[in-house]
């Protein structure tokens, strides 16, 4: 079965930077990228990919929030980024 290309970052198997396959795991889950030095959360890439999702649904920020079970604030900011 052949693997999608979101998968590879889901997977935390390339930069989301700079789209290289050098990335290594960190103590704290984190994923680093060799080439580029920079660093990330694939649980907060997953979460705003989903909160992305909502808001393209057109779901309220209260209610994406209560359905993740995520902080209101935190959905909020992400919806306001993603209308800018």
């Amino acid at each position: 079965m052949k693997r999608v290309l979101s998968d590879r970052y889901f997977l935390g198997r390339k930069c989301i930077f700079c789209d290289k396959n050098r990335l290594y795991r960190l103590s704290d889950n984190r994923i680093k990228c060799k080439a580029c030095n920079k660093y990330y959360s694939l649980k907060k890439l997953r979460t705003d990919m989903i909160v992305l999702y909502y808001f393209y649904l057109e779901i309220s920020a209260k209610k994406t929030a209560n359905e993740l079970d995520v902080d209101y604030n935190t959905v909020q900011s992400r919806f306001m980024q993603f209308k800018n």
